[in-house]
């Protein structure tokens, strides 16, 4: 591995991809369905919904699958000079934001234009209560609250002193943004009146950033220059007697405390996912790690087939999806166990279990909204995998949630021996 070049990377991480392949209509105008069903995928970012819809982002389109992977339909870049479009769900899961227009999940109909032209700039998140979305504005200080119903621009939140912010990234409550100041500082700016209540400097460099999903806990990545002789870090080649310290830390997002601290080495990472339950993060490239937050070890690990360019928990945190971009390399080897895998649109999208475990699957029963009875017979069962696998596969779609009974399948036939 060029631990140089990785370093160079991860130091740039958030920055957009800046070059890309074009996908362009035929010579026609017209977009080709069935040519884009055939091609090869390959992902830039995956998104799941509460009721187990997936959408991928892709360079020909935002593909939408159901939760049994059968494609539903693909949306075509409007705009071939941006022809990557973000794909964001509103909270409720009924509506799916592609670029710059508004899907109904469920007929699949545009439901509102947004008017505000065709820029690079997409917007990135919805509001709690689904009423807006947000768009970094031109100054890129600014936040712009779209209405969801007209498609209008209706307001502005303009952050306080704010210098060189990265993307901002909207808390789950809806009530903060969190960017990244420079090289080397992270702000809290409130949604509302643009106040910025926590700016902390580091002395190290930050890359990716991510809200607990409990919105109270932010975790990033750091990189450090470091003399050569500690331990755990990585030599930087042309520059003797340095190395880099890379480092996760999770943070309270009010105070700024540190919760936890853990050094990467010798994980190759550029992304990091929080589970849905707030007690894992998953760090992705050329290969997955799952750490448990409190005791900040390695719970879980893995090397896919290929380089990880965009991941997502599922649902109800059951199962990680990974969008690869295969390495030229060949098949790489798995370096811990996968009893269950799920690979789709020619190895590009890979399902697996991270950190399999009864505790998960006892954690994930109460939140699919079974009725009592149920709920009991199932937990009765979970200390007899087989038993509960066929009394899960026996319950219908009203009786449970089918996102849900899919995590716990998955991890229950993850723990088989």
């Amino acid at each position: 591995m060029d631990f140089q070049n990785r370093a160079v990377r991860l130091c740039f991480m958030s920055i957009a991809l800046m070059c890309c392949l074009f996908v362009l209509p035929s010579e026609d105008g017209s977009w080709s369905t069935q040519a884009a069903v055939e091609a090869r995928v390959f992902p830039y970012a995956v998104t799941w919904n509460n009721n187990g819809r997936l959408a991928i982002a892709t360079l020909d389109g935002v593909r939408m699958y159901d939760d049994q992977f059968q494609l539903l339909t693909i949306f075509p870049p409007v705009n071939p000079i941006y022809p990557l479009q973000n794909a964001v769900w509103s909270p409720d899961g009924r509506r799916l934001l592609v670029g710059n227009t508004i899907i109904d999940s469920e007929t699949l109909l545009p439901l509102v234009q947004l008017d505000i032209g065709t820029t690079e700039e997409q917007p990135f998140g919805w509001s709690p209560n689904g009423q807006w979305v947000f768009r970094m504005a031109l100054d890129y200080r600014s936040i712009e609250h779209i209405d969801t119903q007209t498609g209008k621009v209706v307001g502005e939140t303009t952050g306080e002193n704010i210098r060189f912010p990265s993307v901002f990234i909207l808390s789950r409550d809806g009530k903060r943004f969190l960017a990244r100041e420079g090289c080397c500082a992270i702000l809290i700016m409130d949604a509302q009146t643009g106040d910025v209540p926590n700016r902390w400097i580091f002395d190290h460099h930050i890359s990716d950033m991510a809200w607990s999903p409990d919105s109270q806990s932010i975790a990033y990545f750091s990189l450090k220059f470091v003399s050569s002789d500690t331990p755990e870090t990585v030599p930087v080649s042309d520059i003797p007697g340095q190395s880099i310290l890379l480092e996760m830390h999770v943070i309270d997002s009010t105070s700024g405390s540190t919760i936890q601290s853990i050094n990467l080495f010798p994980h190759d990472v550029n992304q990091l996912f929080w589970s849905p339950d707030g007690t894992e993060i998953s760090t992705v490239f050329t290969e997955v790690a799952t750490w448990d937050i409190e005791s900040g070890l390695p719970v879980y690990t893995f090397r896919p087939n290929g380089r990880v360019q965009a991941a997502t928990y599922s649902p109800y945190g059951g199962r990680l999806l990974l969008g690869l971009w295969p390495e030229n390399s060949g098949q790489l080897q798995p370096i811990a166990p996968q009893s269950y895998s799920q690979t789709y649109l020619d190895g590009t999208i890979q399902i697996i279990v991270p950190a399999p475990s009864l505790e998960k699957l006892n954690r994930i029963i109460p939140q699919c909204g079974l009725s009592d009875s149920i709920e009991q017979a199932l937990t009765s069962t979970t200390s007899d995998l087989l038993v509960f696998i066929d009394q899960l596969s026996a319950l219908t779609d009203e009786q449970i949630n089918s996102a849900c009974r899919a995590d716990l399948l998955a991890v229950a036939e993850a723990l088989l021996p």
